[in-house]
């Protein structure tokens, strides 16, 4: 059985700036020939349009840090797809130590905004021993 991967051609520009407090980011990508599955299960290709926007600061002063993204996908094909044709979304981090630093506590999540979709993924970690 021989498989065929199949490549894809990318380009991509982005942006990084800081404004007081808070560092900015920025990424816009157009992606050829991306695989998609068609309702038959057969393979068709789509070209993709992605952007994200986000922002990193720490709020009072430097033990938490907090990370927000905002981001879009759009397949561009006239065909019916299998796969989301738009999507909307906002995922991002916080993280925070406490008790001298030897603890962090942290929330990583995900939230579609056009479709309902929800990750949250809470820990804490003890660092007491790092160097």
């Amino acid at each position: 059985m021989k498989g065929i991967h199949p490549f894809n051609n990318f380009a991509g520009v982005d942006a990084e700036w800081a404004t007081g407090d808070f560092t900015w980011r920025t990424e816009l990508g157009y992606t050829a020939d991306v695989p998609v599955t068609l309702p038959s299960a057969a393979m068709a290709m789509a070209d993709a349009v992605e952007w994200v926007g986000g922002v990193e600061f720490f709020p009072g002063g430097k033990d938490t840090r907090v990370n927000l993204q905002l981001l879009s996908r759009s397949l561009r094909t006239s065909e019916s797809i299998l796969e989301l044709k738009n999507y909307l979304g906002l995922n991002g981090a916080v993280e925070s130590t406490f008790a001298q630093g030897r603890w962090k506590a942290g929330l990583q999540f995900a939230v579609g905004l056009s479709v309902s979709d929800w990750y949250l993924a809470p820990s804490i970690s003890y660092v007491g021993w790092e160097p």
